[in-house]
């Protein structure tokens, strides 16, 4: 390969300045330096270098290349990263669910049906169901996300995969725990954000709704306070069964057309997606 590169460098270079004996000169070099792959030996021995045109059109092409190429490697390091933080953020509530089952048994058990929550007794439930079992784990009592720089408020800092918020309520503190809501850090910069109650109407008393434990809503922030917080992107929706401590996957039982669709409007299965792919961001991912 290398004999096949110096005969044709050769010949261009007896195109240009008139016979240069490239062969001879170069066929016991294995590299060159900056100054001789822009730089050859005319016959007269007089070093003649490459047009100031010639070097310019060179680097343009270089940069064409590169325009073209770069956003495709980045884009396809992203998908990587993205995939490994979630698949390790899905394997820590995983872990969790199986010790907390063995050490407490399911999480439906903790609070009885129609029980009004205290913050004390959330703060307990979160900390013995869910924290001892995550490295590196913090309660938010403040609100990680910061405010507008505009309007000086904290706005809901989530989104769609379309793009339009996602309007849920990041309480945190006291008032979070009194509504069975908790929004807290691990140690790699993950963040989880956990709703543990349902309201059912009371079939006696229409106006009074009574709080059940079935089911566990969570978002996965997988860069932390970074952007987009979008789901499908950085962001990502499952729920768990407190009956059973599984997990269950959003549109898990829809076609592969149905889940894709999901995706892209609002995000809620981009898991399922990337889940039933083998952990992979695929082609046909709406990313």
């Amino acid at each position: 390969m290398l004999q096949q590169c110096i005969e044709i460098c050769s010949q261009i270079c007896n195109n240009k300045y008139g016979g240069t004996n490239m062969n001879k000169d170069l066929k016991i070099k294995h590299g060159f330096t900056l100054a001789e792959v822009f730089s050859v030996h005319p016959k007269g021995g007089r070093k003649q270098a490459f047009t100031l045109a010639e070097v310019l059109i060179t680097l343009g092409i270089i940069g064409v290349v590169a325009a073209m190429t770069l956003p495709v490697l980045i884009q396809k390091h992203q998908k990587k990263a993205t995939v490994t933080k979630l698949k390790k953020a899905y394997s820590n509530i995983q872990n969790v669910l199986l010790s907390s089952y063995n050490d407490n048994g399911y999480m439906s058990d903790y609070f009885s049906y129609g029980e009004v929550i205290n913050p004390e007794k959330a703060k307990e439930y979160i900390e013995q169901y869910w924290l001892k079992y995550l490295r590196g784990s913090e309660l938010f009592y403040g609100y990680p996300y910061g405010k507008n720089k505009h309007n000086n408020q904290y706005d809901q800092p989530y989104h769609y995969a379309n793009g339009t918020p996602l309007k849920i309520n990041l309480y945190t503190g006291n008032t979070g725990l009194a509504q069975g809501k908790f929004l807290f850090s691990t140690s790699d910069g993950t963040i989880y954000y956990l709703t543990i109650l349902e309201w059912e109407h009371d079939d006696e008393e229409e106006d009074k709704a009574i709080p059940v434990f079935n089911k566990i809503q969570i978002y996965i922030d997988t860069n932390g306070v970074r952007k987009p917080n979008t789901l499908g992107k950085d962001l990502f929706y499952i729920q768990i069964n407190a009956k059973n401590n599984k997990i269950m996957l959003f549109r898990s039982n829809r076609s592969n057309d149905e889940v894709i669709n999901d995706c892209k409007n609002t995000g809620h299965a981009c898991i399922t997606k990337i889940i039933n792919d083998g952990w992979q961001i695929k082609d046909d991912y709406p990313w």
